[in-house]
């Protein structure tokens, strides 16, 4: 966060595509030295109406069926501000 805000950036969504915040250094080799990264670090233009990062939520792979039975089971105990073990 003490990064993002030296930046200016107030969330990381808006550090994608921002190649403009990186600089390329010199290679410590012969080969590092030979690579070509101005490609890299062009800045990408989205397509028109689409983000540069996925916007879709991933469907859940659990549905939490075992955290509501926990749930379920203990909720008289932290209501009654009562301790219980539960294996």
């Amino acid at each position: 966060r003490e990064l993002m805000a030296q930046l200016g950036v107030k969330r990381l969504v808006d550090l994608i595509g921002r190649t403009d915040l990186l600089k390329e250094l010199d290679g410590f080799t012969a080969k590092q030295q030979k690579l070509d990264l101005g490609k890299l670090l062009e800045t990408a233009e989205p397509h028109p109406g689409k983000a540069l990062y996925c916007t879709e939520n991933n469907p859940p792979f659990d549905n939490g069926v075992l955290n509501a039975q926990l749930l379920q089971q203990a909720k008289p105990y932290v209501d009654e501000k009562q301790s219980k073990t539960f294996w």
